[in-house]
């Protein structure tokens, strides 16, 4: 199979062009639904289907995986989707030009400003009274079963602006990639899905109306054995 972006597989839909009063062709243009979605139900899926944990390295960007993954830049869509990536520069991890340049806009000069305080982990006859890493007020307490309270240094430590982005950032280089082996059988299901199911404004295959009633926002699972016609978000 030729290796496949994403926007190739994504159908046609011919709406109104506003600029236009005549004839068919000047009254209507045809152009790629964009909102035409296609949302990975890993509750299907991962029976079927082999996905491993993945660290992202470094400073590298989805293309960049994809090459290295699947020796083709083209199916960085394939990452996105499969870990329901909405927004790239958001749910991404930043470079560390990236991070620096966020984390200046955002606080400034305020390196080692405190973000927020976090508890210590406290045993009690080996017992783990008090999880580590709960976020809490300055004020918080904690009383032992012996009665003892504790409270400040003894239970809580102070998380600086920089740790807490810094930690949050490498949360995301956590992924789920998608077994090579598999990969082209999950793209011909995509294709499937996307692809329009029969109605009265279909044009051909690839291409429909708007129709009056059409509001253009499609969401259909992978994988999903029910049959039925094209499902529309309200």
């Amino acid at each position: 199979m030729a290796k496949q972006g994403y926007f190739s597989l994504i159908p046609n839909i011919r709406v109104g062009y506003p600029g236009s009063k005549n004839t068919w062709d000047q009254e209507y243009v045809v152009t790629k639904n964009i909102f035409r979605r296609v949302a990975t139900d890993f509750s299907k899926i991962k029976g079927l289907l082999s996905f491993e944990k993945y660290m992202i390295p470094g400073n590298d960007k989805p293309y960049q995986v994809s090459q290295r993954i699947y020796n083709t830049p083209e199916y960085e869509w394939v990452i996105i989707l499969t870990n329901n990536i909405i927004n790239v520069q958001r749910d991404w991890p930043k470079s560390d030009d990236e991070f620096y340049l966020y984390f200046r806009k955002k606080y400034g000069t305020q390196l080692e400003g405190i973000h927020h305080y976090a508890t210590r982990k406290i045993e009690f006859n080996g017992i783990t009274i008090l999880r580590e890493g709960l976020i809490v007020d300055q004020s918080y307490t904690h009383l032992r079963p012996d009665g003892i309270e504790l409270a400040g240094n003894q239970i809580l430590r102070p998380v600086s602006n920089y740790e807490y982005e810094w930690e949050e950032n490498e949360k995301k280089r956590q992924i789920y990639l998608l077994d090579p082996s598999v990969i082209e059988i999950f793209i011909a299901e995509v294709a499937k899905k996307l692809q329009y199911q029969f109605s009265g404004d279909i044009i051909d295959s690839s291409t429909k109306d708007t129709g009056d009633d059409d509001a253009m926002f499609y969401r259909v699972n992978v994988f999903d054995t029910e049959e039925g016609g094209d499902p529309q978000l309200e």
